[in-house]
């Protein structure tokens, strides 16, 4: 049950929500109780479990989206992502779990809370003979008070024609037609399946910025995607699914920051033996011609030692990426069971 039970009642746009912070307590008799600092997310999803006849397509998913965070849930088609975000739309009710948004219930009569969420789903199915703008002007409708000058801000952004028929959209054109529908109306929560698919560079630095912007208003984004440099440069926490299981959740710079390096040392001569590179933290040697390439999350200090003695003929250190943890992760675990095709 919804613990607001009118629109009225409800903080007027995420900022507000995350200044209220916590919902008020009661006594018996009435009396409020103060409660510490600790902020409502704006999206909630606890123990969720959903499953396609035999195919567990999400299994025990928790977590929590605050104020003017993105979350990036990252993993490969069937992880469970597209099931996670239809869940949270009420879309698809859970076998096991709840989510919450805005401290309310999902359920799929909440229309209400349809309306302060922005969604993008991963397949777009925008076709026939309305414009463009024709295809915003209805979408819009559903949403009170909508910021035409916003919009059309959005509709610069994009570069999007909204004289053309949708039919007549490349794949490109209909992703953005169906970003800007999904930001028009200012959502506080937003819901992104791959937004950036068959947008070009250009067109998804404007996007990352157009997040980042809402965010900054106090939106909260759950950024759902298999491209992983993206929610890397996006994304403030990051969660990996693996057949519907979160496998782990940290912030991106603490994540990249213990990762360790991705060493490729060019050798005059033949590379050394594996054997006379064992130090902790070595691994993943791999040997190619006269040209080393390991992967190394132990101290920096040591293996400048080791190489000084042998004939480095070139060297370079990377940080590890966002790609390297995934592949790590998802070699060290069994393979499960992948979401259902809906």
């Amino acid at each position: 049950m919804c613990r607001y039970q009118s629109r009225s009642r409800w903080p007027e746009n995420a900022q507000a929500w995350a200044a209220h912070g916590a919902l008020t307590a009661r006594k018996p008799g009435g009396a409020a109780i103060a409660e510490p600092q600790a902020r409502v997310p704006l999206l909630a999803i606890r123990g969720l479990s959903k499953s396609y006849g035999p195919v567990r397509a999400v299994d025990n998913l928790s977590l929590e989206v605050r104020s003017g965070e993105i979350y990036g849930l990252v993993g490969p088609n069937g992880a469970g992502k597209s099931t996670t975000l239809r869940v949270v739309l009420g879309f698809l009710r859970p076998d096991r779990g709840h989510v919450e948004v805005f401290g309310c219930r999902v359920s799929p009569d909440s229309w209400a809370l349809r309306g302060r969420i922005g969604y993008l789903p991963g397949e777009i199915r925008l076709e026939g003979r309305p414009t463009g703008g024709e295809t915003l002007d209805f979408l819009g409708g559903f949403h009170r008070n909508l910021d035409q000058d916003y919009r059309r801000s959005l509709v610069a952004r994009f570069a999007l024609d909204l004289d053309k028929r949708v039919a007549e959209y490349s794949k490109g054109n209909r992703q953005k037609l169906a970003l800007i529908a999904a930001l028009q109306h200012r959502p506080e929560l937003l819901l992104l399946d791959e937004p950036s698919a068959g947008l070009d560079p250009v067109m998804q630095q404007e996007l990352y910025r157009a997040l980042a912007e809402r965010a900054a208003e106090g939106a909260a984004v759950l950024f759902s995607s298999h491209v992983l440099s993206e929610v890397q440069a996006v994304c403030q926490r990051v969660g990996v699914l693996r057949a519907g299981r979160l496998v782990f959740e940290k912030p991106v710079a603490s994540l990249v920051r213990e990762s360790g390096r991705r060493v490729e040392v060019l050798f005059h001569g033949p590379p050394p033996e594996e054997a006379a590179l064992r130090v902790p933290g070595m691994r993943e040697v791999e040997r190619r011609g006269e040209r080393l390439r390991l992967f190394y999350d132990g101290d920096a200090d040591r293996l400048v030692k080791l190489l000084a003695g042998f004939a480095v003929a070139d060297l370079i250190v990377e940080r590890a990426n966002l790609e390297d943890l995934f592949l790590k992760h998802y070699s060290e675990q069994e393979p499960g069971s992948r979401e259902a095709q809906p």
